[in-house]
């Protein structure tokens, strides 16, 4: 099979779940029919199911019938087929009508090589038996056909169930699978029953736009032409390349998680409340996703407990995948739906939680572990996510253990994959290797640390000090000293009481609030060093202001350090499309911020802002390589908004 590429050069079938282009495993795409390369120079178009060709040559046929007795005649077609794509159009003011022609216009499936259109409301009669054929009704009730959509057993099925009174089977939720591969091990919680929009789909994963129109508004009950039949071919044929390609990815992740449950095999055939999606498992047990997940290494436990418990040696090992397939015997009873971070928490029990397996903390180099905990830290911030994300303390230990020589020694230790090696293994390969037992950790991170020297001004006094190095403020309460000046030799200066920025002295005893001529002597007389305010630790009072109280603020005497890769960037100039996007992105902040009860700058920031509307990102790599949108994400997605999605919908 030939290997198809986007435009962006990277595999169609390769692993988005990570965003880095250097990690896409190079992968063939699963099908004979693929999408046909374009000269170089060719504008970027929408995703049409005309663009896929077999290897012979061979365009995707489209069939269509407006009779019952043809739409028979073309059921009888895919019958044998046991993955399809599925879809269907009605008029957009169908509840007005009780005509089932009315309720249901036409329906879509679609396989590898051909895709069928039912135009249901042109069909004569008025039952379901006369519109639906016998064929086209096996396929939609059979549960060994697979039917592939978006909103495929709320919308689609409870439709055909309410007014045809079909019964049907075999619904397959693309939005599951895409929720498993985007999210996956880094943030399980997010993999739920959400619905994505099939246009956002087909733009992660097929890397087009899927185009939508005035057209998805027309009265599909009434004769249509060349440009809605495009449109509905389309939308069935996604759904089945969109079923291939996410599974090749699956197939690719590591570990590999089985595959969702059909949706209509536990979801109600309405809305339901969002929860963690269920995984094909054996027939006695039912496996959520976040179960998978839990259960085979830590999640949220290390979010809540932050750096401190990811880099504690205590902390839990991993379990490995033999072991969880193990486990899953044991499960009787599902998750509790899990509907946002909080209560995924409150749905976790301790019986469920991973068995620690005990390892000997004295046969791995305790230095060595140190230095490679310490690694880990700077990567993560480096990359501004948590440190659990990039490598477990089982592993660290193992490396400790171990030492590999090698890269390829690397790869063989558990939970050390292939992707995590490529990403990581060079940087702990580095601290191997320069590691003795007597290392000190400092030469290890030069290339990561970076040092301010503080610029300290020494006040000089020539009463008492000649040189302050030091300006200690003791608290304003519960001391007797304030304001103590240290000197150089590391004695305190006594010999000035201690006075306010407002010249009062704290005794009280020989205080003037003779305004005018505290001003007129301040006015008369030169400046002079023995009496000056700098000999206190404090700034020379402004003339203006002895009326006012105000409060002292020290400067800082440290240089404020940035965060490894986070240096503040020079702001190009945005154009005007980008300025107007850069305003909808600071409304939808704030709509964010108001759902969530926080302030904007909590999880975004104007300078992360302004590089998105500079970056206009057209998919989901190119957003997620922008810096600091990763928390903008996180907060939307908390409260049911779709960033990405918005994004997409504005830069089109």
């Amino acid at each position: 099979m030939p290997q198809v590429k986007l435009e962006s050069g990277l595999p169609l079938g390769s692993n988005l779940i990570h965003q880095n282009e250097e990690e896409f495993a190079s992968m063939r795409w699963p099908l004979d029919f693929c999408m046909q390369p374009e000269s170089v120079g060719t504008q970027k178009k929408y995703w049409h199911h005309w663009q896929y060709r077999n290897s012979a040559g061979k365009r995707v046929e489209v069939l269509y019938s407006k009779t019952t007795t043809d739409s028979e005649a073309l059921a009888l077609k895919f019958l044998n087929e046991s993955v399809l794509g599925f879809d269907m159009e009605w008029p957009w003011d169908s509840h007005k009508h009780t005509r089932l022609q009315q309720k249901v216009g036409l329906i879509q499936i679609a396989c590898e090589d051909k895709i069928a259109l039912f135009h249901i409301g042109l069909h004569t009669g008025r039952t379901a038996e006369d519109l639906i054929s016998p064929s086209l009704r096996k396929i939609i009730e059979s549960p060994s056909i697979i039917k592939t959509g978006v909103g495929i057993q709320n919308a689609d099925y409870s439709r055909l169930e309410r007014w045809f009174g079909l019964k049907p089977r075999g619904a397959f939720e693309l939005s599951h699978l895409h929720n498993l591969v985007t999210h996956g091990a880094e943030n399980p919680e997010m993999v739920t029953t959400k619905l994505r929009a099939l246009a956002t789909q087909v733009n992660v994963h097929l890397g087009r736009s899927l185009a939508k129109g005035a057209v998805r508004t027309s009265n599909w009950s009434k004769p249509i032409g060349q440009e809605q039949r495009n449109y509905a071919a389309d939308d069935a044929y996604a759904g089945f390349m969109l079923y291939h390609c996410m599974q090749a990815k699956r197939l690719a992740m590591d570990p590999v998680p089985p595959a969702p449950r059909n949706a209509s095999e536990y979801l109600p055939n309405k809305m339901a409340r969002v929860q963690s999606i269920q995984l094909e498992a054996s027939s006695r047990t039912t496996l959520t996703a976040y179960q998978f997940y839990e259960r085979l290494g830590p999640t949220e436990d290390a979010v809540d407990n932050s750096i401190a418990d990811a880099e504690d040696p205590e902390s839990s090992e991993v379990v490995g995948f033999e072991q969880v397939q193990q486990d899953l015997f044991e499960l009787s009873t599902p998750l509790a739906p899990i509907r946002d971070k909080s209560n995924a928490l409150k749905a976790r029990t301790r019986a469920q939680k991973t068995k620690s397996v005990a390892t000997d903390e004295a046969d791995y180099p305790q230095a060595l572990f140190d230095l490679l905990v310490e690694r880990r830290r700077l990567l993560a911030e480096a990359q501004n996510i948590p440190v659990y994300c990039i490598i477990h303390n089982s592993v660290l230990k193992s490396l400790a253990r171990q030492q590999p020589k090698n890269q390829i020694a690397m790869l063989d230790i558990a939970g050390m994959g292939k992707q995590k090696g490529s990403k990581y293994g060079a940087e702990f390969m580095e601290i191997i290797e320069k590691y003795t037992p007597d290392a000190s950790p400092s030469p290890a991170f030069t290339s990561y640390k970076k040092t301010f020297t503080p610029e300290v001004n020494p006040l000089s006094s020539s009463r008492s000090c000649p040189i302050l190095s030091t300006v200690k403020f003791s608290p304003r309460r519960g001391t007797k000293r304030y304001g103590e000046v240290q000197c150089s030799d590391g004695q305190p200066s006594s010999q000035v009481p201690a006075q306010l920025h407002t010249s009062l002295s704290y005794s009280m005893a020989q205080t003037e609030l003779d305004y005018k001529a505290i001003k007129n002597n301040s006015l008369a007389k030169d400046y002079d060093p023995d009496h000056s305010d700098d000999a206190f630790g404090a700034l020379p009072t402004p003339i203006d202001s002895l009326l006012k109280r105000q409060r002292f603020r020290s400067p800082p005497l440290v240089k404020p350090v940035c965060p490894l890769g986070l240096e503040p960037e020079t702001a190009s100039p945005l154009s005007l499309k980008s300025q107007l996007f850069a305003k909808k992105l600071t409304a939808f902040s704030k709509r964010v911020a108001s759902l969530s009860s926080t302030e904007v700058n909590t999880f975004v920031s104007g300078n992360t802002i302004a590089k998105i509307a500079a970056a206009l990102p057209q998919t989901v790599e190119e957003a997620h390589r922008i810096q600091g949108i990763a928390t903008f994400i996180q907060a939307s997605t908390a409260i049911n908004l779709d960033l990405l999605d918005f994004i997409f919908k504005n830069t089109r």
